[in-house]
């Protein structure tokens, strides 16, 4: 049988993932485990809920215990943060949504990246901007 090596799947879960900054791994990683690194670069982001590993690599991963900040999308965070530059988590929007009916997340997300800006590639896992999986989320609980 031919078994090929495909370097954006992750090697536990078998999830395609996507490329993330060496910025976001250098400010999510805890410093002594960036020491252990061979390097920061071409590091790839699980998304998958139920997967350990938070980013890898060939002969590297990168578990939730060498962050300095939980990762929302994983099953086991809790809170489950959504917007890290801004503060918002699932469980702040499900209570906008019991209250109100609806949530302003996205008003205000956005309003705060139009005004003070945000910092997704220091701040979210992924890198990326959040917008996405807020709405997501917002979907989900709607």
């Amino acid at each position: 049988m031919l078994s090929f090596y495909t370097k954006d799947v992750c090697p536990i879960c078998k999830d395609k993932a996507k490329e993330v900054s060496p910025i976001t791994i250098k400010s999510l990683v805890k410093n002594e485990y960036i020491k252990e690194l061979l390097s920061i670069e071409d590091f790839f982001y699980c998304q998958t809920p139920n997967c350990e590993v938070i980013y890898f690599k060939p002969n590297e991963i990168i578990k939730q215990e060498h962050l300095i900040k939980e990762v929302g999308i994983k099953e086991w965070s809790s809170p489950k943060t959504v917007c890290y530059c801004f503060n918002w988590t699932k469980e702040k929007i499900s209570d906008e949504i019991s209250k109100f009916g609806k949530t302003n997340a996205i008003e205000d997300i956005s309003g705060k990246m139009n005004s003070i800006g945000c910092d997704c590639e220091h701040q979210n896992p992924s890198g990326k901007c959040c917008l996405k999986d807020v709405k997501k989320v917002i979907k989900e609980l709607s």
